[in-house]
């Protein structure tokens, strides 16, 4: 616990008293000040706090830089938006979200407007390929849950462009699990350009006074002797279909069917499917797929059986059957074994009963609000229809709260953004005192205090593990209880998922000890020209005419290239000749010829009927479009009469537009030329 003579972090851009004075994050801070860094500390030791710290410490020396804060879910970049402008004094509109709900435009004026940037990755990286965005002027770029930053996803798209864009750049990632090994720590390192590491573990001298004790404790539960009994027919059938896997040895032969190592077989078969014209190559391939397919819905429907209950395992077999009645070959091969709809025959006339865990569930949460009446608990399962029979089994026990993604699946709708954040509010109240989460409540969201994480099985990674487990004891001692089926996975997951973790603690002692950390070259930056600021309506504009000059100008590039004229109209007779006579010379001219009275033109209208007439316009020939077509095509794009008659009238008052007789509309000679 904090000492009860409580400092404070004194600076300018802080709001006084707001930020506690830790040795630790001070020092984390100052050393990520210097160099790329990945932070690892274990949770609610205030990962955030040290981003803050060493944003403000780059703007002491860049004060006019940009801090793009990155983070894998929108709730988790709403999460540091509010807590960066809680704690520091810069003004509001300097604080911007970049999440894909806000338009382009929007996004490319906030990041030549806002100095503070709240993002997912694929946003950043989408507007970096666009190039809506350049990271020149960004002084810091800070990645949560940096454990991400692998092979494709987008962290490392942004973090490659940062140091190709900047002079002097500066990552910050943060994260609880780096990963399992050293092939994966490495990599991460490698990924993310880190320069140095700061860890810290629970034990460590200066952060040992900030961290709660959690109480761990395994609870295990026997399956009925009906369970076995479909588990030991399931056993049989896929001793029979991995036989001839193992015989021509497309498979390794273990103790246990691994569903994993189907699954990397299926994706073997497929590549070489898609790379094969050879017929009797294509169903011998089509044959492996489908027997491969079968065996990994059999393991699948088995963990489900073992490890969630008949429920769920019914809801996926009946998901085969259904897939089968589409026409699906591995569905289908299942359905024509007895053996598979005597089972299926057994769990859909509700022979079994349900799992031992939900008793048992039911069970702890009575007596943890027997102790404790206003106690909040955190239920982690891995499976919606899971999350489901959880809450209507403790309805009348306590008050749960489904908490899932905001993905939806059929029969089963996502919870987006402000649901999400109305459940949590609604659990921080008190309204709900129970919430039944899928693995979206893993990372990093701001969850009020939690007395107790139950996790309804075990999970066999070392990131899950701590992320689950550090959603309690945060601000007080907390309680952890993982449920689990004795003699099955599992137990086996949670060998691995505790291996895995002290694992990865050694690994990283081993590598911060050992490691040769690259340094990477950097100059000081330079202030962004002074200009004056646009408000937005102008900034697009300029944002607009830019965009067009520069599709002008590649194109013009494209025309000069094949050796056409640059305008029809004034090049020579043999230059039109030659034109004339090449037809992608001739599509390519007249598209340049048409960009460009575009582009003059566009700037002078302000409405969208004043933009699509410029357009029609500029694209018909120089005998013009008469009025009623026109007409006829702006109702197509729905816009009013009345808004199509005020645009023409005012363009041609300007001299912009001509009419001809019959009513014809053109383009005014000269008015397109610059």
């Amino acid at each position: 616990m904090a000492a009860s003579g409580q400092c404070w972090v004194n600076h300018p851009f802080l709001v006084p008293d707001r930020v506690e004075e830790r040795a630790y994050q001070v020092n984390i801070a100052r050393a990520a000040t210097k160099r790329n860094t990945l932070v690892v500390l274990p949770t609610a030791l205030g990962k955030t706090t040290i981003a803050v710290l060493v944003a403000i410490q780059r703007l002491a020396i860049y004060p006019w830089g940009k801090i793009i804060i990155l983070a894998p879910t929108r709730p988790l970049v709403m999460q540091h938006y509010k807590t960066f402008r809680a704690l520091l004094t810069f003004p509001e509109e300097k604080f911007a979200l970049m999440t894909g709900r806000v338009s382009g435009p929007k996004r490319a004026y906030a990041y030549y407007n806002a100095q503070f940037l709240f993002s997912t990755p694929q946003v950043i990286a989408n507007d970096l390929e666009l190039k809506r965005v350049s990271l020149e002027g960004a002084v810091l770029v800070v990645f949560d849950e940096a454990h991400k930053a692998r092979k494709r996803y987008a962290y490392t798209k942004v973090a490659e462009a940062y140091m190709s864009q900047n002079a002097d750049p500066r990552i910050l990632g943060l994260t609880a699990s780096p990963g399992k090994n050293h092939e994966n720590v490495e990599l991460l390192l490698d990924k993310l350009f880190i320069e140095h590491v700061e860890f810290r573990s629970e034990d460590a001298f200066d952060v040992r006074e900030y961290v709660h004790p959690i109480t761990l404790q395994i609870e295990k539960v026997n399956l009925p002797a009906p369970y076995w009994d479909v588990l030991n027919t399931i056993e049989e059938m896929l001793a029979e279909w991995s036989e001839p896997f193992f015989q021509n040895k497309l498979l390794e032969q273990k103790g246990y069917f691994s569903k994993m190592a189907f699954l990397e077989l299926a994706e073997q078969i497929s590549v070489l499917l898609s790379n094969t014209r050879e017929k009797f190559k294509k169903v011998n391939y089509l044959h492996w797929m489908t027997k491969c397919a079968s065996c990994i819905s059999l393991i699948h429907a088995k963990e489900l059986l073992i490890s969630q209950g008949v429920q769920v395992c019914k809801h996926f077999l009946n998901k085969v059957v259904e897939k089968a009645e589409n026409g699906n070959a591995g569905a289908r091969n299942l359905l024509a074994n007895e053996s598979f709809l005597a089972i299926l025959d057994r769990v859909n006339r509700e022979e079994l009963p349900d799992h031992p865990k939900i008793g048992l569930l039911q069970k702890i949460i009575v007596n943890q609000f027997c102790e404790n009446p206003t106690s909040r608990i955190i239920i982690f399962a891995q499976y919606r229809q899971t999350v489901q029979q959880i809450i209507s089994q403790l309805a009348g026990t306590c008050i749960p709260a489904r908490f899932v993604g905001q993905a939806s699946h059929e029969e089963d709708p996502g919870m987006c953004q402000e649901v999400q954040q109305d459940v949590l509010a609604q659990f921080r109240q008190g309204t709900c005192n129970v919430l039944v989460a899928t693995s979206v409540a893993e990372e990093g969201l701001d969850i009020p205090e939690v007395d107790l994480v139950i996790f309804y099985e075990a999970v066999p990674s070392e990131i899950r593990l701590i992320q689950r487990r550090g959603r309690t004891g945060r601000k007080s001692p907390g309680n952890c209880i993982i449920l689990a089926t004795a003699t099955t996975f599992d137990e086996r997951f949670l060998d691995i998922a505790f291996f895995r973790e002290g694992r990865m603690l050694e690994t990283l002692q081993e590598l911060v000890r050992s490691w040769t950390f690259p340094t990477f070259p950097r100059t000081p930056l330079q202030p962004p020209p002074s200009g004056e600021k646009l408000d937005y309506y102008d900034f697009v504009k300029q944002e607009k005419e830019r965009r067009a000059k520069l599709s002008e100008t590649q194109l013009e590039k494209m025309v000069n290239l094949l050796g056409g004229s640059q305008d029809l109209n004034n090049g020579s007779n043999q230059h039109h000749e030659r034109v004339q006579s090449d037809p992608l010379l001739a599509s390519l001219s007249r598209r340049l010829q048409v960009l460009k009275i575009r582009n003059a033109l566009a700037v002078e209208f302000y409405t969208k009927a004043g933009k699509f007439l410029v357009m029609t316009l500029a694209s018909t020939p120089q005998s013009g479009i008469p009025y009623e077509e026109l007409l006829e095509l702006s109702q197509m794009e729905e816009f009013e009469r009345e808004a199509i008659d005020q645009e023409l009238a005012k363009a041609v008052k300007q001299k912009i537009f001509e009419i001809l007789p019959g009513n014809v509309y053109r383009i005014a000679p000269g008015a397109g030329n610059q």
